[in-house]
Parts: C-alpha cells; structure tokens; sequence
C-alpha cells in the first residue's frame, strides 16, 4: 500500500506543476504579444502615412480631399481624392485591421466624431503642406485610425 501512495503523490505534484506552467505560460504570451502587435499596427500605421506624404499624387488628394474642411470644396471631386487615398490604404492595411482617416486643416483637432468601435483605436497622423507645382498654401493633415476587426 505503500508503494500506491508515493505513486499518488508524484502524480499530484507532478499535475500541479503542469497547471502553475500552463497559467504562467499564458501570462507571460499575453503580456509578450500585446505589444509586438501594438508595434506592428504603428509600423504599419506610419508606413501607410509616410507614403502618402511622400508621393506628390497621393499629397495632392490630401490637400485637394477635404472632410468638410473648407466651403471651396466640391463634393464629387473630393470623393474622388478620398477614393484614391482609401485605395492605397487598403493596399498597405492588412485585410485583418479595419481603418478610417480624416482630412483637416493644420491647426484644426482632427478627431473623428462617432463611428468609432468600442475596441482598441491606434492612431496616427501626418501633415502635408503643398505639391511642387502648387499656387496656394494650405496646408492640411491626415489622421488614419486603425483597429481590429
């Protein structure tokens, strides 16, 4: 009987091992991937921005596309600046991330009002002054929210 008993306990301790690994192993990938994603959606974030600021076709939607920025705005032109730059965004997004961005002028809080889901927003933005063949000086910026889907 005795033998039964010693068996018994190397079994319980060895089960209670398991179970403190199997939390701590949870924890630690928890807390360890968090933030490797957090760095990837702003690497992603600032990439995405960095290349519309850097391309002179994708500049001039910025500064061409408005969110109801400026009452010289025509509506059918400014959807089509908003097409092209949400086109080359979903280019660079990966299909797993959601995303919105807003146009505004400089000095304007360019937040976006509603809409926005209860998770996680990352947010970035960049800012644009003008095109090489540019007349006037307006400068604007482009805030881009992502979050999972």
């Amino acid at each position: 009987m005795r033998g039964k008993r010693g068996f018994l306990r190397i079994v319980e301790v060895f089960v209670a091992i398991l179970i403190i690994g199997g939390v701590m192993l949870f924890i630690y990938v928890e807390k360890v991937q968090k933030p490797q994603q957090e760095d990837f959606i702003y690497q992603t974030i600032r990439s995405a921005l960095r290349d519309i600021a850097n391309d002179e076709d994708y500049r001039e939607a910025v500064l061409k596309g408005c969110d109801g920025c400026c009452p010289t705005c025509s509506f059918p032109s400014e959807q089509d600046y908003r097409d092209t730059l949400e086109t080359r965004l979903r280019e660079v997004i990966p299909i797993e991330y959601e995303f919105r961005f807003k146009i505004c002028k400089l000095e304007s809080a360019c937040g976006l009002v509603g809409g926005l889901p209860a998770k996680e927003v990352f947010s970035e933005e960049v800012s644009v002054s003008v095109t090489l063949d540019s007349d006037d000086f307006e400068p604007k910026k482009i805030r881009l929210f992502v979050w999972e889907k």
